[in-house]
């Protein structure tokens, strides 16, 4: 988009999705709703549509406004809203502020800060896994200033960062949880472009919430395989795909070493990584070598990180190595090992 032209919501909105695994239970997104509340009024926004009956069920859509600067209504308590909604006791109306305050302060918002924030919460199930799906809506202060405010017919929109922006303070409010988008951010001209990679949809395939789960029932949260694994996640959103395969690589190494030590005497153990995978290619029992033809092309490509060379590594190759950790995580844990995962 110029910088020129009208603000397009299609081109300003950005949404994402995300994935929160938890017991489905009410109390759960319950507890977690009221840290996104507490975490949000630390970042300078407001709920605009707080339950007015907190034993109610629970809300589904969640809408917050930045008020960081921006005069507000002030807000009955929660006893006196009560009595208004029960119709006891006298009107409870909040203290209005004028549509001329609001509008001043509207004006001089920052342009690319999201200026309000709406989340949709959905149940997942499955026989894997549940908890809930949570999608995300920012919407910039451009567009509600676009909205709003009267400008002289030539005025010139600046939405030079404003996307990449929100984008990035969704990712950064959502990382407070320890959540990484499942989908997005991204902007509706974006998740409608026709001409999008029908390679993209394959991120279905790697599910980083099975694997945390499946790690822990092996090794504990601070351990290195553990956290070079979360580290790749991490980077792999980012786009650091250099960085992703070797951290996730690592973690590869370190699975095959410990299914090496549990297969072989300590004097059969082959002290480096390609003997290690050559003699587990050639084992006889099926999971091992399944294993061990699994994290190959994986090592290999770390090996090309590791080494200088022409070779250049395209988010494709840190899929397809995050990929080849999952399926051979599964079957160590699941088949080889036998060990029960709580999802």
């Amino acid at each position: 988009m110029n910088a020129s032209s009208k603000p397009d919501a299609e081109e300003l909105i950005v949404k994402a999705k995300y994935f929160a695994p938890m017991d489905v239970e009410e109390a759960n997104l319950k507890q977690f709703q009221h840290e996104l509340v507490r975490i949000l009024q630390q970042e300078g926004y407001r709920q605009s549509d707080t339950d007015l009956i907190p034993w109610g069920p629970t809300q589904r859509t969640m809408d917050f406004y930045l008020y960081d600067g921006i005069p507000i209504e002030k807000e009955s308590s929660v006893s006196k809203r009560l009595q208004s909604l029960l119709g006891s006791g006298r009107s409870t109306e909040q203290q209005k502020i004028s549509t001329e305050e609001f509008l001043n302060g509207l004006e001089k918002v920052r342009d690319d800060l999201p200026f309000r924030l709406i989340f949709h919460f959905k149940t997942y199930q499955d026989e894997e896994i549940e908890g809930f799906d949570i999608e995300v809506e920012s919407i910039p202060a451009l567009l509600q200033k676009y909205r709003q405010l009267s400008v002289r017919g030539d005025y010139e929109y600046n939405t030079n960062n404003v996307v990449n922006e929100n984008k990035r303070e969704l990712k950064r409010i959502m990382g407070k949880f320890g959540l990484e988008p499942l989908a997005g951010p991204e902007v509706e001209s974006e998740l409608n472009n026709e001409d999008r990679d029908p390679k993209s949809d394959s991120a279905e395939l790697f599910n980083q919430h099975s694997v945390t789960a499946q790690l822990q029932a092996i090794v504990e949260t601070d351990e290195q395989l553990h956290q070079d694994y979360q580290k790749a996640v991490r980077e792999f959103t980012d786009g650091e795909y250099e960085d992703a395969v070797r951290d996730v690589g690592r973690a590869g190494e370190a699975i095959i070493e410990l299914l090496c030590v549990d297969l072989y005497e300590e004097e059969d153990v082959p002290g480096n990584m390609s003997g290690r995978v050559n003699k587990l290619d050639n084992t006889e029992d099926g999971i091992p070598s399944y294993i061990g033809k699994t994290i190959s092309p994986l090592w290999w490509l770390r090996n090309k990180v590791n080494h200088p060379t022409e070779y250049e590594i395209t988010k494709d190759d840190a899929h397809y190595a995050l990929i080849c950790f999952q399926m051979a995580v599964e079957k160590y844990v699941e088949e080889y090992s036998d060990i029960d995962v709580v999802y």
